[in-house]
């Protein structure tokens, strides 16, 4: 049996007449949502997305959030460290072992 991660590269598709539809464009990927998590290999199937507007004309890229201050400088966020309760720093835990 393959693991979770992987099931959907097995997936077809078919149309009611039970013919195989290939499937859309796609990406293998893993990615890591954050440290201590675990990675799943899988397929990205947003291989053939356009992104278009309301007037349905191809849209640019949206561009990634960069926050700012009052000044509008942008602000360069800090990297996150968890705290205990008694407001002492925590080391993120290891990586979950792939089984």
């Amino acid at each position: 049996m393959a693991g979770i991660g992987s099931m959907n590269f097995y997936y077809q598709r078919y149309d009611e007449n039970n013919v195989l539809i290939p499937n859309p464009a796609s990406t293998a990927d893993n990615s890591d949502p954050g440290e201590g998590w675990s990675n799943l290999n899988y397929l990205n199937f947003n291989g053939d997305y356009v992104r278009h507007d309301e007037n349905n004309q191809v849209a640019p890229a949206p561009q990634p959030y960069q926050r700012h201050d009052e000044n509008n400088q942008p602000i360069t966020p800090a990297t996150y460290v968890r705290h205990d309760e008694n407001n002492n720093p925590v080391p993120n835990p290891p990586p979950i072992p792939n089984s």
